[in-house]
């Protein structure tokens, strides 16, 4: 089976970029460049309009619950669902369209994979967050400044550890806004 996606991703790849098989081997047309060009443009208008529809998983009345640093941090990532053809490896078995959340930068970019963050249950909401630093900390899309500020609320963030209530409070939110639930 991973053979097959392999060889389904370059067929792909191929076609994407204007590449077409004929009996006399791979050939580029400018009809076949036409049409590639063609298929990325309605591409690319899909995922804008995915974007903006995906929504932020923060809101105002959230900053109180948790430290700046776990506010700040869940302000970079935005709504997202799980693709058909994310579904292999560690998602394998996870169910296309299920939500979760993304590097804002890499959704302005049309990046997927590891900038992009599904937890098929509350409890591994917490950790999945945490996650979320790590993508920052080494995504090239975000803002160094946004880098700098997370580090630095991070540190404070060590030291002043809020109420375990109000965390638990902020991750049901979170988690009822992945599932567009309203909040309680």
């Amino acid at each position: 089976q991973g053979a097959t996606k392999s060889k389904l991703y370059w067929v792909e790849a191929a076609h994407s970029m204007g590449m077409q098989d004929s009996d006399s081997g791979i050939i580029l047309t400018d009809v076949t460049l036409a049409a590639a060009s063609a298929a990325r443009n309605l591409k690319q208008q899909s995922v804008q309009e995915q974007t903006t529809i995906a929504c932020s998983l923060v809101e105002p009345s959230d900053r109180g619950l948790v430290s700046d640093y776990m506010f700040e941090l869940m302000s970079q990532v935005q709504r997202v669902t799980l693709n058909k053809e994310e579904c292999v490896g560690n998602r394998r078995g996870m169910q296309s369209g299920l939500p979760g959340f993304a590097c804002k930068y890499c959704c302005n970019a049309n990046r997927r994979g590891t900038c992009r963050f599904f937890p098929g249950r509350r409890r591994t909401l917490p950790s999945k967050i945490r996650e979320v630093h790590d993508h920052m900390n080494k995504c090239p899309l975000c803002p160094v400044n946004v880098k700098e500020r997370l580090s630095k609320l991070e540190l404070e963030h060590e030291t002043h550890r809020g109420d375990a209530g109000n965390q638990r409070t902020f991750y049901d939110r979170i988690w009822s806004r992945l599932y567009n639930s309203k909040d309680d």
